[in-house]
């Protein structure tokens, strides 16, 4: 799977509310990330260190992982995930950049046809492309 596949699997599994799937396309650094912002949200820190060394438990990982898809749709509710599509940036053999477009009907200058809603940073892990970070624009 290349950067593009990895960004729009995200999309996708956004889109149909598959958290597991969702879950697998980061980064061990991401999940790690997400963990911590869970604890700064009041996730239990016995809960988080399971979560960690991957010994929570079927029903604390479900509820976390809802969580977390929810938490990606807040970010994008800007913008209509149906529509979102994805745009290479810049890829190396290190690193991608990806950007999650909303495709405008009148493109604007400078927009390339679209609104950046994300952009994701991605790394290939073991030759699979794994998201590292999601950047959202100001608003």
């Amino acid at each position: 799977m290349n950067a593009l596949a990895a960004a729009r699997a995200l999309l996708n599994a956004t889109r149909v509310g598959d958290e597991q799937r969702l879950w697998q396309l980061f980064s061990p650094a991401a999940k790690g990330r997400i963990i911590d912002v869970g604890e700064q949200q009041g996730l239990p820190a016995d809960v988080a260190g399971r979560l960690r060394t991957e010994t929570a438990s079927a029903e604390e990982m479900d509820a976390f992982l809802v969580d977390v898809l929810e938490g990606i749709r807040r970010d994008l509710e800007w913008s209509t995930l149906s529509r979102l599509d994805v745009e290479l940036m810049n890829e190396s053999e290190e690193a991608a950049r990806v950007a999650l477009v909303e495709p405008l009907a009148i493109p604007l200058p400078g927009t390339a046809g679209g609104l950046p809603a994300a952009w994701l940073t991605l790394s290939p892990i073991a030759e699979i492309w794994l998201i590292d970070d999601i950047e959202l624009p100001s608003r």
